[in-house]
């Protein structure tokens, strides 16, 4: 007997949340002259990016957050939930991201640090949906879904974006 393989489309739900004190977002801001910029060009994220974890006190307070909400959205009972990447990614005219996939990680995330006018939209690839940028928009998402952004038509779209692992309750997982 040979296998078969076929492709599914399935419904998922997507998180879409705002941070309720916007000046977190100035704080990265002026935190952005001091990031390495390590992965410029190196991923599916054809713009500046820094390293794959990136902290700060302002990026603490924003995860944290984040956690929150992916636990509200994702309920996961006696489970661990961690995060296990942070990076900033910072586009200027012309600059996008690549369809790709957070494979092997079930949560993913964008938060907008920054979104001025012209900023690109970020895509899910397969259903076209599109989600419009806005200041301190958090976007959560099943880590396997395909996304990309478009040619962006501004200086400073300043993204921060993540993703995090659920273990059992004994174990942590350390990035190194």
């Amino acid at each position: 007997m040979s296998g078969k393989t076929f492709t599914i489309h399935e419904k998922h739900e997507i998180r879409i949340s705002s941070y309720h004190d916007q000046s977190i977002n100035d704080l990265i801001m002026n935190d952005l002259d001091s990031v390495d910029w390590v992965n410029t060009r190196k991923t599916n994220v054809m713009a500046e990016m820094s390293a794959w974890l990136t902290q700060s006190k302002p990026i603490q307070i924003i995860t944290d957050w984040i956690l929150s909400e992916l636990v509200a959205y994702q309920p996961v009972g006696g489970l661990n939930v961690q995060l296990i990447e942070c990076w900033l990614a910072r586009y200027s005219v012309d600059d996008f991201s690549n369809q790709h996939s957070h494979i092997p990680y079930p949560f993913s995330f964008v938060y907008y640090v920054h979104a001025p006018e012209g900023s690109a939209p970020f895509y899910f690839t397969s259903s076209n949906q599109k989600v419009i940028p806005e200041t301190g928009k958090l976007i959560l998402f099943p880590g396997d879904l395909v996304h990309h952004v478009p040619k962006n038509n501004c200086h400073n779209r300043v993204v921060l974006a993540g993703n995090f692992v659920i273990t059992p309750k004994e174990y942590t997982v350390v990035k190194s």
